[in-house]
């Protein structure tokens, strides 16, 4: 090999150990700033708190009266966007109409399919439903679910959603941190899928399926209809 070709080698060589270098610190601050800086930041982000509302004849994870002759079972998960919607939506028109005349009882359900993050929000909404603000805490989940991902759901920002209602935190930190409501989400979600729930929002309407977050008249046929054959 000429001089001049060891040269432009060599030239290579250095060209190559410069690229690999740079690359390598580029890879190890995404790295740093994935594990340690990014979850700061998305911890401290300020929480969305939601316009507060009443919940009648709240029991657990359901609303309404234990007789009345409609119950609609939810199927949802707290990271489906389209569960947000009817939540925020569609709920508050079935809670005017139906629910407090005691024509309706409407049923929560688990049903965390999209990842773990969803078991770790199902978890946490159940450990709230143990201080009697599920359905509080469900309504900061879906508020803030613009940003929910593996970092929202850190159980540092679960906590700020307990403390924001004031909850009992040391309880709440117990019941979070050993998932001690992961079984129950799992069999409300294997009750969902034995009923041939296979998507979110899903609902049960006296047995009868609806699938996707429907505008509230799509939910007024449906409970009209029930509510004749019930007579």
């Amino acid at each position: 090999m000429s001089k001049r070709a060891e040269i432009k080698a060599r030239r290579r060589r250095q060209k190559r150990q410069r690229f690999l270098i740079r690359a390598s610190i580029v890879a190890a601050f995404v790295v740093v700033f994935a594990l340690i800086i990014w979850p700061n930041l998305e911890n401290d982000k300020e929480i969305i708190i939601p316009e507060s509302r009443t919940f009648p004849l709240e029991n657990d994870t359901s609303l309404g009266k234990s007789d009345a002759p409609v119950v609609i079972q939810n199927f949802s998960d707290f990271q489906c966007f389209h569960c947000g919607n009817f939540h925020r939506d569609t709920l508050p028109q079935i809670i005017n109409n139906y629910i407090v005349t005691g024509q309706v009882r409407f049923e929560f359900h688990q049903f965390p399919f999209l990842g773990s993050e969803s078991y770790t929000a199902a978890n946490a909404s159940l450990c709230a439903a143990e201080q009697e603000s599920f359905w509080e805490y469900s309504d900061l989940l879906f508020a803030n679910q613009a940003g929910i991902d593996t970092i929202t759901l850190s159980s540092t920002r679960l906590r700020k959603f307990a403390e924001t209602l004031d909850l009992e935190l040391d309880q709440f930190s117990k019941c979070l941190d050993e998932g001690l409501k992961n079984s129950r989400a799992m069999d409300e979600m294997a009750g969902g899928t034995a009923s041939g729930i296979n998507s979110t929002p899903s609902f049960l309407i006296n047995g009868q399926l609806l699938v996707g977050a429907k505008p509230f008249t799509d939910f007024q046929f449906a409970i009209e209809s029930a509510l004749l054959t019930s007579d």
